[in-house]
């Protein structure tokens, strides 16, 4: 998005007004909560908006459905602690960046490039990013840390449901993720982790000690423009990769890892928060959805690393720092990552496979 100077100023209010507004509802709620044991639902909090903007004018200069969105964080932040998915929800606090949603009244001039919102009529300029087709239902408009705009389209496609691919061994990959090899493939593929963390490593120490010592809004962009680096080619990466596993097979199999109980060893936590495992899975997850991928998963517990793919002999003696082995009953010399990723692709389809036959057999 490229706002102009009025626009952006009235997209920071949009902003900072969601930000009031939801940190007033998560203070009123969490006092109903505590006081008089009840809950409060997101219609219930939307009741109270009205009553906030009449004691704070300026709010009446945001849309009113940017401000009804921050009930709806404010409930989903609850529900999300409450099935533990999440911990106890927190006030956000003044930041540089921030978004807001728009629902209705809202459409994009593809001839002219805009955006057109309400409170922002003659339109805010965009590059769009690639074309879509269907109704938009959402429009998320994003500011970076860095005073960049951009802005998330969730458009209705129409399409209702997507049949599933057929399970079979020759349409089924085996995946393990790993530190040094972000992943490899039970086809024999490797996929090399870029490490970026590592490669700004030094310059964002420094920055961050000079900032610390001297403060400096010059300092404090050129950190920020770091992070963002990091963050973008991480994003990029991943996208990349999990939509060419995607597109290149029918169906996946991978081990469902325990990532918060691993971070505890501080050994590899560095390694296992840069690599974002998590925010690969979440890519697998949906990406397969819109091509009908499978996603089969082996227990954690299972241990696929240890287990020869040639005989089914298990190596008790193996280590984490053993890259290679060989099997001490039929002498197969094993690559660790790619043995486990045809492990777990064998444990998975087995046990999908014995568990359709049961469900045939049983009928």
């Amino acid at each position: 998005m490229y706002p102009t100077k009025e626009q952006k100023v009235l997209i920071d209010k949009h902003i900072e007004s969601c930000r009031f507004i939801y940190n007033k509802l998560l203070e009123l709620k969490i006092k109903k909560y505590t006081r008089d044991n009840t809950n409060m639902s997101a219609f219930d909090l939307m009741k109270v908006i009205p009553i906030i903007k009449k004691n704070n004018a300026w709010l009446k200069e945001t849309n009113s459905q940017s401000l009804q969105n921050s009930a709806v964080e404010v409930d989903k932040a609850f529900k999300s602690f409450f099935k533990k998915i999440t911990g106890f929800p927190r006030f956000k606090p003044k930041t540089i960046g921030g978004s807001f949603i728009s629902y209705q009244n809202t459409y994009v001039d593809l001839r002219k490039s805009k955006l057109i919102l309400p409170k922002f009529k003659s339109g805010i300029n965009i590059k769009i990013h690639r074309s879509y087709c269907g109704d938009i239902k959402v429009i998320h408009v994003i500011k970076t840390s860095t005073c960049k705009y951009f802005t998330s389209i969730v458009v209705d496609d129409g399409i209702i449901s997507i049949d599933k691919n057929n399970i079979s061994f020759e349409n089924t990959i085996g995946i393990d993720l790993g530190l040094d090899w972000f992943l490899s493939t039970s086809d024999g593929d490797k996929y090399k982790n870029p490490k970026e963390r590592i490669l700004y490593e030094s310059k964002r120490k420094y920055l961050k000690n000079k900032f610390e010592k001297y403060g400096g809004a010059r300092t404090k962009k050129r950190l920020l423009l770091i992070h963002e680096k990091q963050k973008n080619k991480r994003d990029d990466f991943l996208q990349k990769t999990s939509a060419t596993i995607i597109n290149n097979n029918k169906n996946i199999a991978i081990e469902d890892l325990d990532i918060k109980n691993m971070l505890k060893d501080l050994r590899y936590y560095k390694g296992i928060i840069g690599s974002s495992w998590g925010s690969f899975l979440i890519m697998l997850d949906y990406k397969s959805k819109y091509k009908g991928n499978n996603i089969l998963k082996i227990n954690k517990y299972d241990p696929s690393s240890k287990i020869c793919s040639k005989c089914g002999n298990i190596n008790e003696y193996l280590k984490i720092s053993d890259r290679h082995w060989i099997c001490s009953e039929c002498d197969a010399v094993h690559d660790r990552d790619i043995n486990a990723a045809i492990n777990i692709k064998n444990i998975a389809l087995n046990r999908t496979l014995s568990k359709e036959l049961g469900f045939k057999n049983r009928n």
